[in-house]
This record gives C-alpha cells, sequence and structure tokens, in this order.
C-alpha cells in the first residue's frame, strides 16, 4: 500500500478527549463502500466512513491496511481496495450538530 497521510483539522483534539475515554482500547477506522452507478456511463461512487471502534470489532472487517503517517494518539486503519486507489491525504475534521460534535472526512486527495 502507497503512503497515506491523515490530518486532523477543526476541533478534533476536542473530539477525541471527549470520546475516547469511552472505549477500552479505541482505533479510527476508515471503512468504504462502491455504490453502483449506471454501467453504461461507468459512473461508480466510493463513499468514505469514519468511526471510533473497539480493537477486537476492527477484526470483522476484511481487507484493512494500518495508515502510519498520522498524530493521531490512536491506530488508524482503512479498508482497501478502493474504487479510486489509495488517497495520498485524508483530511479529518468535525462538525457541529444539534448532538454535539461528529466527525467527517473533510477532503481527500489523490
Amino acid at each position: 500500500m502507497k503512503k497515506m497521510q491523515i490530518i486532523a483539522i477543526d476541533r478534533m483534539r476536542e473530539y477525541l478527549q471527549q470520546h475516547l475515554p469511552e472505549y477500552e482500547a479505541p482505533e479510527l477506522l476508515i471503512s468504504t463502500d462502491v455504490i453502483p452507478g449506471c454501467p453504461k456511463c461507468n459512473s461508480h461512487a466510493s463513499v468514505f466512513y469514519i468511526s471510533l471502534v473497539e480493537k477486537e470489532k476492527r477484526e470483522v472487517y476484511k481487507n484493512l491496511e494500518p495508515i502510519k503517517e498520522h498524530k493521531f494518539p490512536i491506530s488508524i486503519y482503512i479498508t482497501t481496495p478502493l474504487l479510486k486507489g489509495v488517497p495520498q491525504k485524508m483530511i479529518i475534521g468535525t462538525e457541529e450538530t444539534t448532538n454535539g460534535l461528529k466527525m467527517k472526512i473533510k477532503r481527500i486527495v489523490y
């Protein structure tokens, strides 16, 4: 797997400080789904999901690759293979909702 860089922006520090204590062995999981499109125009799309999971729940997912280039206090994994291949950079931030802060993938650079 080629190198991929994860960058945190917005209020990620605050989000992690609030939510990490809820887990015994937390890990950040970036998973993908391919949404099939029109076979004529080949309009398939990859959708990325990001979530905190317990270490033992990560093993449910297949084809996980560790991401090594980040400054997060926890391990990060991404599912592979991806429709467009592995991104060079992924920017993760937060979004304020009525239920508090939510983690969100802000930008993907291929």
